[in-house]
């Protein structure tokens, strides 16, 4: 969307001397914009005439509008409302597949990610949205939000306590584990109309509980947030009729009008919960949600190397505000885009054939920090937004020898304590 800042690729490095251009017109949508070279950050990029399988060399441009700006140019980004369309600026020598087109008057546009043309050692890793950088963690439900109480009271989100007994969504009572902020950032808040719950476009409504089907906003928001939901249960609300509410006492399913908000300070506060209910769902403001930790047995070895990240390593600064939170997605940003130049380099690794590694322990101690620290809970959202979906490609890829991938947990571990205060201890 137009109304939020659209950062390219998985790294954005400070680039001396870029070359100046004029700017140039482009078409999409019907409407007319202007784009000019970005001179202050552009993606790393692969020798003109190479691709790498991540991107080709282009350019990159930010486009002018009213509301904000977004970047476009090296692949894989999304122009505003074509989710399934990948754009790219490539230079008119680049190997890349490539074609001029008239909305951008006479740049060469690469429409896919290709692969080097002389580069066997390079792993290809696809499907991973690398323009996003979280800009503030996305949160769920406004304060405010009435969370219905065991005792069909009624409580704000921002009040409730852990072990405290709120109703689910089969009107069964579950123990609060604990709320959880974030900040709204530059996000766009939702509403229910006219007097629904205010929330962010990844937050979960329920439409089925037995079948676990939900709605968002935004599908492929709500993934890029989580890669590790189930895609087929997650549908974007425009594509529902209903959703699961309380009325008169009774769960029933009803139709739902959602309208944008009002724009909020981007350090507004956001809550969700956990509980220890099953299927994670609570009832706010009489809509049937949920919020859900990610499903660490789906992806092990991902969640115990994330999980033993989060448990040994720290920030040197309090993450307690917008401006820290926002500090620290660029930084996850960038250690994302280290692990991933490590594992294009994964055939040059030696295996570790006798590496011990407790899976199950570092998903537990992971799950433990993270429930009991809530500034944890914040870095391992951006851990799991920016480098979940990356690692598990290859580290939960039971075709690739064990030995290689623990090669690649232990690269993975050398080059975060290269960005982050760790003390990574060897469990007994």
């Amino acid at each position: 969307m137009l109304n939020r800042i659209i950062l390219l690729l998985p790294f954005l490095g400070l680039v001396a001397n870029m070359p100046q251009e004029i700017p140039f017109a482009l078409t999409f949508g019907g409407k007319q914009y202007i784009a000019k070279l970005d001179k202050g950050y552009v993606a790393p990029a692969t020798p003109s005439n190479e691709c790498d399988g991540f991107s080709c060399n282009g350019k990159e441009y930010k486009v002018i509008t009213e509301a904000d700006d977004f970047s476009l140019g090296q692949c894989q980004i999304n122009l505003p409302d074509d989710e399934e369309g990948f754009w790219c600026f490539v230079d008119e020598n680049s190997s890349c597949e490539k074609t001029p087109m008239d909305e951008f008057q006479g740049q060469y546009i690469s429409t896919q990610a290709c692969k080097a043309d002389n580069a066997p050692k390079k792993r290809y890793i696809g499907g991973i949205p690398w323009g996003l950088i979280i800009r503030g963690v996305v949160g769920c439900l406004l304060g405010g939000t009435q969370i219905l109480m065991a005792d069909y009271s009624t409580k704000s989100i921002e009040d409730l306590k852990p072990g405290q007994l709120i109703l689910d969504g089969h009107l069964q009572p579950v123990e609060v584990v604990d709320v959880f902020s974030n900040f709204v950032g530059d996000n766009q808040l939702y509403q229910f109309a006219p007097n629904g719950p205010v929330f962010t476009e990844d937050h979960q409504f329920i439409s089925n509980l037995e079948q676990g089907q939900v709605g968002v906003v935004s599908k492929s928001g709500a993934l890029s947030l989580n890669p590790n939901l189930d895609e087929s249960k997650i549908h974007n609300l425009k594509d529902l009729y209903s959703l699961l509410q309380l009325k008169d006492g009774n769960i029933i399913k009803a139709g739902f009008n959602v309208v944008s908000y009002k724009t909020m300070d981007p350090s507004t506060p956001t809550y969700f919960i956990i509980t220890t209910g099953r299927d994670g769902s609570y009832i706010a403001d009489n809509f049937v949600s949920k919020d859900v930790l990610p499903d660490f047995e789906k992806w092990p070895l991902t969640y115990a190397t994330l999980g033993h990240i989060v448990t040994s390593c720290k920030t040197d600064y309090a993450i307690d505000t917008y401006r820290a939170v926002d500090r620290l997605g660029r930084e996850t940003g960038v250690l994302a885009n280290n692990w991933r130049v490590a594992i294009s380099d994964l055939d040059n690794l030696e295996s570790l054939d006798d590496y011990v590694f407790d899976q199950s322990a570092w998903i537990k101690l992971g799950q433990q920090e993270i429930l009991g620290d809530k500034e944890k809970m914040r870095f391992a959202q951006l851990l799991n937004a920016n480098g979940a979906k990356l690692l598990s490609q290859v580290l939960d890829d039971n075709t690739i020898p064990l030995g290689k991938r623990h090669a690649l947990v232990q690269k993975i571990k050398d080059i975060t304590q290269q960005s982050l205060s760790c003390n990574f201890v060897v469990l007994p």
